[in-house]
């Protein structure tokens, strides 16, 4: 199970990734680990970095989508994000946390996407 959860959140990653590329987001990185701290997705639009936290939900419902990240994973996010523009020395004026959310129809062969810019 812990497998397919690992392939289910590499897809909507994948799915995240093609979404922001479309829209004009430059990929700066993936999966960027510092310690236990991880950030999804790190991107550029702008001259704005932006990290985005992507959510795989397997329903087409999107139920409490504004709830996906709980206090404890935004505090956990804040400080990788702190982490990631120290090293790169980033402007922490010019960032962001968004969030998107990936709803596959395996189906239909098909993903939903919601995007939420600075929500967090």
């Amino acid at each position: 199970m812990e497998n397919d959860d690992k392939k289910l959140g590499v897809l909507g990653e994948e799915i995240a990734v093609k979404y922001l590329l479309s829209h004009g987001y430059q990929i700066l990185d993936r999966n960027w680990r510092d310690g236990h701290k991880e950030l999804d997705i790190v991107t550029r639009l702008d001259g704005m970095t932006i990290f985005v936290e992507v959510k795989l939900r397997r329903d087409l419902s999107f139920s409490g989508e504004i709830g996906a990240l709980h206090r404890d994973q935004i505090k956990t996010l804040r400080l990788a994000i702190l982490s990631y523009c120290f090293k790169h020395r980033i402007d922490l004026e010019k960032t962001r946390l968004d969030l998107i959310i990936v709803s596959p129809d395996f189906v239909k062969k098909v993903a939903r996407i919601k995007y939420f810019p600075g929500l967090y």
